[in-house]
């Protein structure tokens, strides 16, 4: 497989098993919490482009709260739940080494086929 094909497939099995654990905090201490803002910044976006129309691409799971969140700021949503739907056995194909893999320029081409510009924000 190509390295593109392999960034690929780290949609599907999580990080690359190969980088570094978190360290630790200074002396030894864990690592302290820190609070994600990125939705708040991404909904202030959202909400701050006045009367123009936006369609926004929801990668995660169907969430009747996003949902509604986003259609109540007039915003068009299109949902892919890119999680579940690469589960699905018919994008396995079978290794040389007999093991199966998700064929990831399938299953990209056959969910994730948009017009370039057809979406304003992905929400992932």
């Amino acid at each position: 497989m190509s390295s593109s094909g392999n960034n690929l497939m780290r949609w599907f099995r999580g990080a690359d098993s190969s980088q570094a654990k978190p360290q630790e905090g200074a002396k030894g201490a864990p690592r302290t919490r820190r609070t994600c803002i990125g939705l708040g910044e991404f909904m202030r976006n959202l909400s701050g482009c006045g009367e123009q129309k936006l369609c926004v691409l929801d990668l995660g799971p169907t969430s009747p709260t996003n949902i509604t969140l986003l259609t109540e700021l007039g915003v068009r949503v299109f949902n892919e739940d890119v999680l579940r739907e690469s589960q699905d056995s018919s994008y396995a194909v079978v290794q040389e080494d007999g093991s199966t893999q998700i064929d990831p320029a399938r299953f990209f081409a056959e969910n994730m086929d948009y017009p370039a510009g057809q979406f304003d924000a992905v929400l992932f």
